[in-house]
């Protein structure tokens, strides 16, 4: 075993002793709570910088104890979850109590026992977007105004391996190899220009990311009309995780119907409908789905159930707290949710899932030009993965 499989592997040994713990001690908490006479708990979450937005949700609520569910309303929400329960107190005696925190430099302080991680959040990080990713050291970040963009690889100036791929049985290959692509189906039907471009953004969103191998499915599948991509989350079978498949139509991306899908996608643009006019937009746009899959996937190893269930409420998690970030901008503080998704597209107003793959799209495409929505989105997810 290489050095860093067995680092792998030590992580998620202490990952999953530690999420044991949380759960022994938080249903622990509640025996205890009840044998005093108490009938309610309150939630707490670690505030700091990587303070996750599910558990963020939830803090300093009270929940009955009766009705405690790890997951749902009490620790553990994840792997690796740092939450606590504690007695409720009267709001006089909370009001009068402090609680530790740390700064937007990492140092401890205290904050008004009463104080929500959204307030918490707001006063103490300058910066919504942290420098930390789940523990680790993530790309350097600039802030442009309020909010940050990374300094690591822009959409003008990215290189690819794939742009010297000269045959389709290259490009198979390089996406086995390069982006970690388990499966690539034949790709020899379709017009090899589009697959490279396709193969190029997935690799820009690997290397951006860190996610190679987390796409483990790439075939072709009739998809119907007006679908060129779909990117699913079925059961892994005895693994016991969930898979990340990217299927593309098998009639779009031949040669003789790439003119006709060039112009369906751009009048997708024309009328709002999709924030990118360009097929490699397709494919931007499904690697947003991959991004709420490769971080539910990781948070939920091997319980294909809990993976299921909360794809849902992360998706609703991350895209509330993108909108709350929006709607500090003088500009957009009386615009409602539904108004700050459609300013994006068509497609982004219909669910928080499509949501997410605009923001996705839209940031690839446009870098700070991108809305604001699509920023706040891309900056929770490089905290989160």
């Amino acid at each position: 075993m290489t050095g860093d499989r067995m680092k792998g592997q030590q992580y998620r040994t202490t990952r999953y002793v530690r999420t044991f713990m949380t759960s022994v001690t938080s249903e622990a908490d509640d025996k205890s709570m009840e044998d005093a006479g108490f009938e309610h708990y309150r939630y707490v979450a670690t505030l700091d910088e990587v303070t996750c937005p599910i558990c963020g949700s939830v803090d300093n609520k009270v929940f009955p104890i009766k009705e405690s569910e790890a997951g749902d309303n009490a620790p553990p929400m994840h792997y690796n979850c740092r939450c606590r329960k504690v007695v409720v107190f009267t709001d006089e005696k909370l009001k009068r109590s402090t609680r530790i925190a740390r700064d937007e430099n990492g140092d401890p302080i205290k904050v008004p026992a009463d104080m929500d991680y959204a307030e918490y959040k707001e006063k103490y990080l300058d910066n919504p977007v942290d420098n930390l990713k789940m523990g680790q050291h993530a790309p350097k970040i600039e802030t442009t105004g309020t909010t940050p963009t990374t300094s690591t690889t822009t959409t003008s100036d990215f290189k690819s391996v794939f742009d010297n791929v000269e045959n389709h049985e290259q490009l198979m290959k390089e996406m086995n190899d390069t982006l970690g692509v388990g499966l690539v189906g034949d790709l020899k039907p379709y017009d090899l220009d589009t697959m490279k471009n396709a193969a190029k953004e997935m690799d820009w969103f690997v290397q951006e990311f860190d996610i190679k191998g987390e796409v483990e499915t790439f075939i072709s599948a009739d998809l119907g009309e007006d679908t060129p991509a779909r990117t699913s989350f079925p059961h892994g079978g005895g693994s016991g995780d969930r898979v990340i498949e990217i299927e593309f139509d098998q009639n779009c991306y031949k040669p003789e119907n790439i003119k006709e899908f060039e112009e369906m996608v751009a009048e997708a643009k024309t009328s709002r409908y999709l924030v990118s006019g360009t097929t490699a937009g397709v494919m931007d746009h499904e690697m947003g789905h991959v991004l709420l899959n490769v971080y539910v996937k990781r948070t939920y190893p091997r319980d294909a159930v809990s993976q299921k269930v909360m794809r849902k409420t992360v998706a609703s998690n991350v895209v509330n707290e993108a909108v709350r970030e929006v709607q500090k901008i003088p500009k957009y503080s009386k615009w409602t949710k539904e108004q700050i998704l459609t300013e994006l597209s068509g497609r982004a107003a219909e669910n928080d899932f499509e949501a997410l793959a605009e923001a996705s799209s839209d940031w690839r495409a446009h870098g700070m030009g991108a809305k604001p929505f699509s920023k706040e989105v891309i900056n929770i997810f490089r905290r989160l993965i």
